[in-house]
């Protein structure tokens, strides 16, 4: 291969080769995942393919460059020689950053910087009385606290495709987490002049506090939304329809806020008469502005750093093209943040707004208004879906309809009148109670009915599940694709359906997947076990877990109780394409297996609902009950019956009886995927387990889901000497206070040679098998 070398060239429109390059360098120092080094290899391959020995140099000079500041920084180092050891006490000074404080019922948690070693914390305090709460939450200032309590490492991902704690705070710089038993001082930090990021914080706390003083509720909880990127619990339970439409992007700040903003700001200065000189600088310094005061996420970032370049670039005339100002952003983003490409937030956000640029000309060609903010709303739409379906798992088919009906309404409506009652509100101290904002406030609450309407005659959204990496870029390839064949001045439009075809295909890969799974997921304290057959051909719960809920004071309440499946069990089911479930089986009436019932019940088709008869006494429960649709099949069992998920037979031992619906009562199924054996026990105490020896002296189980969580109560040795299980798994939660499983249980199982496998340690634990192959997998664990 011969390289070609040009005297004058220019990199000028040529800038994403080198500029991609510190982009790919950045995500593999960050995170050495087999990603991060393809789309390395991807971008030399690329670079290489050019045969142009100027951009060749100008991308290795470019990885040189990346490399040498990251390295500067210590961002390549591994991160757990930052932490501390796990648990270790200790007594701190830290200063509390104001606008990451969050209150939330009895708890607070806030970004710190403890002062000795400069190193960032995640803290978390439960208080002690409802003064102290309301000093917390009224705080507006920077403090200095002295505090007593323990390091911990955060959480990874606790299930398969669910939230990491670890990876989460990672991506705000900080490692450890510090759990406050006592503070013993918190004082107002005084932050010198010249600390400019340090003020903006506490101004955005002081614009939170003043929103929240001044506005009616949903006013506050829009404006704290769209203006300051913070969603309390009031917006979280508004942000749910709009979710449900599949429009909730338009609350995430980003490049068409900012838009929207400058528009606003720039028509405003120059009818007051100020010279577009000076415009300019003030522009720049209200993306600033805009930037930190919107909390800085990826999405806004990305925006404001082009817009300033863009608009410095016609007013300088560096004739850069939009693709060099794109790809300078990128690279001064990823050299800032490292994590950015491997990110929703940043894939999202760099990979819509190069679709958008590929598109430019096919959409400045649409002479009609209307029709033009469809098609763009059609390419933002369609260009999102790998992401969507990868981090997200569902879709609103009429999506693309309600982007064009109510972006414009959001952005252009919404947007400016709250920013202008924000504006107003520090001049005008009653504004809250004046006219024009009790009819804001009463606007948006005929449009928040009008958008739970929408979402009860409009079909539920359609579970795509969690693809597969390799066929989400798969996706990614036939977008661009597509895009580049709608350039073209002659399209084909068989090529153009073919893909459009690839896309829908991949959409429904469930449904080709040979996959089948039994997976015990992590729920905390409780039990949930989901089975999932190949192909799609049926899917199985066996409880639900659920929160033990504690008599408390009113004050210690949050304004908005969420379940516990929630962040565990709905997310996982969801990434596994699941919208309906077969069976939903409760093995007995205790919160922590049927207490997220109900929660479960409003996110997911339940065709038949099975139960030892006894549960159903439990008030709770069966009040949970009555609620059920009547196309919900209920089903009563007890000992002597077979059931089959799929062509897998499943004999219940116990109840022997109608039971009481307490532990002893619970559900006891066995039986076999592949040739693999399960005992599944619920919380069954040791009267049972000898009950079941002497009812089935020939029991054995190749895996035993471990009574009660490990609990003293259950798990004798002449039950498990009798079982002799080669795995044992555990479900309990993480630090729990019951102390399960206790070390009796933990020694009993090893003294018959099980291996244990524990959630609160280990995570979900699964095993997998392959349709047409003999044999189930080793046990996998979502910590892996």
């Amino acid at each position: 291969m011969t390289m070609r070398f040009s005297t004058d060239f220019s990199l000028k429109g040529y800038l994403i080769f080198p500029m991609g390059t510190i982009a790919a360098v950045c995500a593999v120092f960050s995170r050495p995942h087999w990603l991060s080094w393809l789309l390395l290899i991807i971008v030399v391959l690329k670079v290489c393919s050019t045969r142009r020995k100027e951009l060749i140099l100008s991308a290795l000079f470019g990885g040189l460059f990346a490399c040498l500041v990251l390295a500067v920084h210590g961002l390549a180092d591994d991160p757990k020689e930052q932490e501390f050891p796990a648990n270790r006490s200790a007594m701190i000074t830290a200063h509390v950053r104001p606008d990451s404080i969050a209150v939330t019922g009895d708890r607070v948690q806030f970004i710190m910087q403890e002062l000795n070693s400069g190193t960032p914390l995640m803290g978390y305090y439960t208080f002690q009385n409802k003064q102290e709460k309301e000093k917390w939450a009224a705080c507006r200032d920077w403090l200095t606290v002295t505090a007593a309590g323990n390091y911990d490492r955060p959480r990874g991902r606790r299930n398969l495709s669910g939230f990491n704690h670890r990876e989460y705070l990672s991506a705000k710089g900080i490692q450890t987490i510090f759990r406050i038993n006592r503070i013993d001082s918190a004082v107002k930090r005084n932050v010198p002049p010249f600390h400019v990021l340090a003020h903006s914080y506490r101004l955005r706390r002081i614009c939170q506090l003043a929103v929240d003083r001044h506005f009616p509720e949903y006013t506050s909880a829009y404006l704290n939304c769209l203006l300051f990127g913070l969603k309390d619990d009031d917006f979280k339970d508004m942000s749910e329809q709009w979710e449900l439409l599949g429009i909730v992007h338009l609350f995430s700040l980003s490049g068409m806020h900012l838009f929207v903003f400058l528009r606003l700001f720039s028509y405003l200065f120059l009818r007051s008469g100020i010279t577009k000189e000076t415009v300019f600088w003030l522009e720049l310094c209200a993306i600033c502005c805009f930037m930190v005061m919107g909390g800085a996420g990826s999405g806004l970032v990305r925006a404001g750093i082009q817009t300033a370049l863009l608009r410095a670039n016609r007013r300088y005339q560096w004739q850069l093209s939009s693709l060099d100002c794109f790809a300078l952003t990128l690279a001064g983003h990823s050299l800032w943040y490292p994590d950015l490409l491997l990110t929703a937030g940043g894939q999202l956000s760099y990979f819509m707004t190069f679709c958008l640029m590929m598109s430019r000309d096919s959409l400045a060609h649409i002479k009609r208004p209307l029709l033009r903010q469809f098609a763009f709303s059609a390419v933002m739409t369609g260009c999102s879906l790998p992401f969507v379906w990868h981090y997200f798992h569902d879709w609103q088919v009429f999506s693309l309809l309600f982007g064009v009906l109510l972006a414009p309404l959001v952005l252009y409506v919404l947007f400016p009148l709250l920013l202008g009652a924000f504006i107003v509100s520090w001049v005008w101290q009653g504004i809250g109670g004046s006219m024009p904002v009790n009819v804001l406030e009463a606007s948006l609450q005929a449009l928040q009915s009008a958008i739970t309407y929408l979402t009860h005659i409009l079909p539920s959204k359609f579970v795509v599940g969690r693809a597969p990496l390799f066929l989400t870029l798969v996706m990614i390839f036939l977008i661009v694709c597509l895009l580049r064949e709608c350039q073209r001045k002659s399209r084909r439009p068989v090529l153009i359906a073919g893909l459009c075809a690839g896309l829908l295909a991949a959409g429904n890969w469930k449904y080709l997947s040979p996959q089948g799974m039994i997976a015990f997921v992590d729920v905390g304290q409780g039990d949930a076990i989901f089975i999932q057959l190949p192909f799609h051909q049926g899917n199985y719960l066996i409880d639900t877990g659920g929160r033990l809920n504690f008599e408390q004071e009113a004050w210690r309440h949050s304004k908005r109780e969420t379940s516990n499946a929630d962040y565990t069990l709905i997310p996982f089911l969801k990434s596994r394409g699941v919208s309906r479930l077969e069976t939903v089986f409760i093995t007995h009436a205790d919160a922590d297996h049927s207490g997220d019932l109900q929660r479960v019940a409003e996110s997911f088709q339940i065709k038949t609902l099975a139960f030892p008869q006894g549960a159903a006494h439990d008030d709770v429960l069966a009040r949970t009950l009555f609620s059920f649709p009547q196309t919900t099949d209920f089903q009563q069992l007890k000992a002597g019956a077979t059931l089959y998920f799929g062509r897998f037979p499943f004999k219940v031992l116990s109840p022997q009886d109608n039971g009481s619906g307490d532990n002893n009562g619970s559900l006891v199924l066995y039986g076999a995927f592949k040739d693999t054996t399960f005992l599944l026990t619920g919380d069954i105490e040791k009267e049972v387990e000898a009950q079941l020896i002497t009812d089935y002296p020939g029991l054995t189980a190749d895996v035993l889901k471990v009574a009660h969580h490990g609990s003293d109560t259950s798990s004798s040795p002449a039950f498990l000497a009798h079982i002799r299980p080669r795995e044992g798994i555990i479900s309990a939660g993480y630090q729990n206070r019951h102390g399960h499983p206790t070390q009796r249980v933990l020694a009993e199982l090893h003294a018959v040679g099980s291996s244990i496998y524990r959630t609160d340690e280990h995570g979900m634990v699964y095993y997998t098998w392959l349709a047409g192959l003999p044999g189930l997998s080793p046990p996998k664990t979502a910590a892996e």
